[in-house]
């Protein structure tokens, strides 16, 4: 999915061009290449004859829906199947299901089946399954697309702004930061309410040595709070309404999917089909897909391979190590309340498991029949007359 450059990286490394002709021909003309914007692109469509905004995303491989935003919008047949998707970076996308929408552009209607999501950070994205079928062309100069009509005529549809790229977070009210100190201050937004927003400081701040840090913020009531930090040997003043920093929406994720073989064949030849024409930015991980694992992250109990060490760690310490050791363990903590506490102190545990494993075990050292002296003789000491 759409992600800030450098885009996600595929399994072979090439780059996917979606300026071109129809049906795999060379087009007639030279295309300008588009430029790379830091936003998504969002063009206004309808679904099921419900307005909305959408991503079309050149790096994903599926179109994606978040599920509370199907429930606002009339459907049916939706086909309930569970598929197990990560991010680039390991986070878990839950993919419910799949349903076939219609989606309208201005006077063009196509349809496409859609991939239910519980944690889609956006309400649709759609990916290059859709483009492709259709044909569509973006312009990242010109900020537009383009998507033929029913007579071959191709119709411009132009970029929209989403509801909030940027908003700036202003301060609540005039503030001293005394020398040498750090204070969370108040600020405040056009936005009403939201959860887990990119807040990016104002670098102009720096030059006066106030020192603010990147964080993800909660807004409630149009308002947060934010560390300041005063690396001055003297106070700071700042005015009401000054501009401490930008808040944003996080983009969505760059997925690729984890295939599943409770997936029907028909599923993943559609999504085979996908994988080689578009020869995307999205790795389809089949089990032809993982013939050269990182050996660092396969269970040597089990041989299940997994995407992470930490997705390995998770599994050995419920499934393959020894009961006895997490018997232990598990008695040792079970009298700290706080559950957070708990789980750090057994985290701590779990990495000196081999106090805890009364199995005996063999030290497998070879027998030395000398001591080793490198690259020179032994001492030489003459014995006792």
């Amino acid at each position: 999915m759409w992600w800030k450059p450098p885009f996600s990286s595929m399994s072979n490394a090439s780059k996917f061009s979606i300026t071109g002709s129809r049906n795999g021909g060379v087009p007639s003309t030279i295309l300008k290449p588009s430029s790379i914007s830091s936003h998504p692109v969002y063009i206004q469509i309808h679904i099921n004859n419900q307005p909305t905004k959408a991503i079309i995303d050149t790096g994903s491989a599926i179109s994606i829906i978040h599920i509370e935003f199907l429930k606002t919008i009339k459907h049916e047949n939706f086909q309930r199947q569970t598929q197990s998707c990560r991010t680039a970076n390991s986070t878990p996308l839950n993919i419910i299901g799949q349903i076939m929408l219609e989606i309208k552009i201005k006077s063009i209607t196509t349809y496409t089946n859609v991939y239910v999501a519980t944690n889609l950070i956006t309400s649709i994205l759609l990916g290059n399954d859709w483009i492709n079928t259709n044909h569509i062309h973006l312009f990242g100069d010109q900020q537009q697309l383009t998507i033929p009509d029913q007579y071959g005529q191709r119709i411009t549809i132009s970029y929209v702004e989403p509801t909030f790229i940027n908003q700036p977070a202003l301060l609540v009210n005039q503030i001293t930061l005394p020398p040498y100190s750090q204070t969370l201050v108040d600020i405040t937004c056009r936005i009403c309410n939201d959860k887990d927003l990119i807040f990016e400081p104002q670098l102009n701040h720096l030059s006066n040595c106030i020192l603010i840090p990147h964080t993800l913020l909660n807004i409630r009531n149009h308002e947060a709070k934010v560390l300041m930090i005063n690396a001055n040997d003297r106070p700071q003043t700042l005015s009401k309404n000054t501009r401490i920093g930008t808040l944003s929406r996080h983009s969505t994720y760059s997925i690729y999917t984890t295939i599943q073989h409770s997936m029907t064949t028909n599923t993943q030849q559609r999504l085979n089909q996908v994988h080689n024409k578009n020869n995307n930015r999205i790795i389809s991980n089949k089990k032809d897909d993982l013939i050269q694992p990182n050996r660092k992250n396969i269970c040597d109990r089990c041989n299940e391979y997994f995407l992470s060490g930490n997705d390995l760690q998770k599994h050995l310490r419920t499934e393959c190590y020894s009961d006895q050791i997490r018997k232990h363990i598990v008695e040792s903590t079970k009298h700290i309340d706080n559950e957070k506490h708990r789980l750090a102190v057994q985290d701590i545990l779990w990495r000196n498991k081999i106090l805890f494993d009364p199995t005996p075990s063999i030290i497998n050292i070879p027998p030395q029949t000398a001591i080793k002296t490198g690259d020179h003789p032994p001492i030489y000491s003459k014995q006792y007359s």
